[in-house]
């Protein structure tokens, strides 16, 4: 899910397909680059939220182990 959100910040090739659809018009091109800019910014907000709320923070006790440690006690 997290992923998905943040997929949103690639936005060049909106403005690629801005440009081409509106290539003799440039206030509307104006208004389309700005609406992908705000898109962009609001779906790596969203992104960073859901992350901060749905990643689970990384216990201490594991972030000391290796990872043959860590395939060890992993419990299935």
């Amino acid at each position: 899910m997290i992923v998905g959100l943040t997929a949103g910040i690639g936005f060049t090739m909106s403005i690629f397909i801005a440009e081409l659809a509106f290539a003799g018009e440039p206030g509307l091109l104006a208004v389309a680059k700005l609406a992908i800019l705000i898109a962009t910014a609001i779906a790596a907000i969203v992104g960073l939220v859901a992350g901060r709320m749905l990643l689970k923070e990384v216990d201490p006790e594991i972030a000391k182990m290796t990872p043959a440690q860590v395939e060890v006690s992993t419990e299935f």
